[in-house]
């Protein structure tokens, strides 16, 4: 995933053993338009730099490359821009909570672009991995809350939670 606001390019290395690549026939398309055109191709490789910074979302690459003999062979592939999930309305923070009393820790993340990677998410308590002992919620496929509901006491004193999630 690639930070939003960006202007990286695309690169792809080729080659072939046989009769060679034909740069006059390899062809490249980004989210379906044809920008072959606006790449630098060459037998060993391609290049292209958009002239705008990436939108936020899912974009795709379609690549086909010919030998000289004719032979034909595509390539495909997706990446996302966007910025990393947000995470909001964390609870309990910066506050003394009576001793011996249940605890609920939550969370809530969303990403505005793109969709949240259920399997990245893990909440942890101190250095103890609770994930599997949180409930998570999910509205939709870019956010969600996270829930973890303590029966017994925490030790006195100071504990981190930490939440890490990922497009």
């Amino acid at each position: 995933v690639l930070p939003s606001a960006r202007l990286a390019g695309i690169s792809l290395n080729y080659g072939d053993v046989g009769s060679g690549i034909e740069p006059s026939a390899v062809r490249l398309r980004l989210d379906g338009a044809d920008v072959t055109g606006a790449a630098v191709i060459a037998a060993t490789g391609l290049t292209y730099v958009p002239s705008q910074p990436w939108t936020d979302g899912r974009h795709s690459v379609d690549v086909t490359i010919a030998d000289r003999a004719g032979n034909l062979t595509q390539g495909q592939w997706q990446f996302g821009v966007g910025n990393p999930p947000q995470v909001s309305a964390m609870t309990p923070i910066d506050t003394t909570l009576p001793f011996g009393s249940p605890t609920l820790i939550e969370a809530h993340f969303a990403d505005s672009a793109l969709d949240i990677d259920s399997a990245s998410l893990t909440l942890t308590l101190d250095t103890a991995d609770v994930t599997s002992s949180a409930v998570v919620d999910r509205p939709n496929s870019r956010e969600g809350t996270v829930r973890l509901r303590l029966d017994d006491p925490l030790e006195s004193g100071e504990h981190v939670v930490h939440l890490a999630v990922a497009n």
